[in-house]
């Protein structure tokens, strides 16, 4: 069982580990600190009860995507829909051949993005994923495998040349 003052110093090393994973979720750097620290509010309040021998770091990044998965269900009811965007000065690239992941992942449900993200970049094997997201191994291999055809049909990750002949 975890002791309150080993939090301190185990939070200071989980911090930069469930930052990166934060950020491949969010792609916003503000939204990914938001979410660690959630995280990692979650965690302090259950850390009397978490068998550090249990490597706590999974129980933090399973922590993670569920509260990633079930934030994202939750501010989608408070946002405002609008007919117009802001102007904001965007650079263009002009690098033949280059793809919009971050925008195509960006375009992804929560949960398909957690799934593609746990399972291709990070590398985890399908069982690892369903517990991480409390799902069964069936799901996840069946959510893979949709979203996987759905980011080969994206636009977005066609190359600008192929992109300009279709517009």
């Amino acid at each position: 069982m975890g002791d309150r003052d080993d939090f301190e110093g185990w939070a200071r090393d989980a911090a930069g580990p469930l930052f990166r994973h934060a950020l491949m979720l969010t792609a916003d750097r503000h939204l990914a600190e938001d979410l660690v620290q959630e995280t990692l509010t979650k965690m302090y309040i259950h850390w009397p009860r978490i068998d550090l021998a249990a490597h706590p770091l999974a129980y933090a990044k399973q922590t993670l995507y569920r509260q990633f998965v079930s934030g994202r269900r939750r501010r989608s009811a408070a946002e405002l829909v609008t007919d117009s965007f802001p102007q904001l000065a965007v650079p263009e690239l002009d690098v033949a051949g280059s793809v919009d992941l971050r925008r195509a992942l960006g375009r992804l449900s929560p949960t398909e993005r957690a799934v593609v993200i746990a399972r291709y970049a990070e590398g985890l094997p399908t069982a690892e994923v369903a517990t991480l997201l409390g799902r069964s191994e069936a799901w996840v291999r069946k959510t893979a495998s949709r979203t996987l055809a759905k980011l080969r049909r994206s636009q977005d990750l066609a190359p600008d040349t192929e992109r300009r002949s279709l517009a």
